[in-house]
């Protein structure tokens, strides 16, 4: 999951932001219960953002993260979605 998470690092900001959403998405299909898990949704919400300029998908990843994850850091950083 770290490995993921640095090559999505990598790509990001390399524009390439569809391949860092496809290794993101593979590392929470293979690894759900990974304690790096909400740092991958946070990570791969942003991938969305870049690629569709929509903050719906953002915001219902968001809304997810803080579902899923209510205690950690990721769901701490957008503190205005309500469950």
């Amino acid at each position: 999951m770290l490995l993921r998470l640095g090559l999505a690092h990598y790509l990001v900001p390399r524009g390439k932001y569809r391949e860092a959403e496809e290794v993101l998405s593979d590392g929470l299909e293979n690894f759900p219960e990974n304690p790096l898990s909400s740092r991958l949704m946070f990570y791969r919400a942003i991938a969305r953002y870049l690629v569709n300029r929509g903050n719906k998908s953002f915001k219902s990843e968001m809304a997810e993260i803080k579902e899923k994850y209510p205690n950690s850091l990721e769901a701490d950083i957008w503190p205005w979605t309500k469950i």
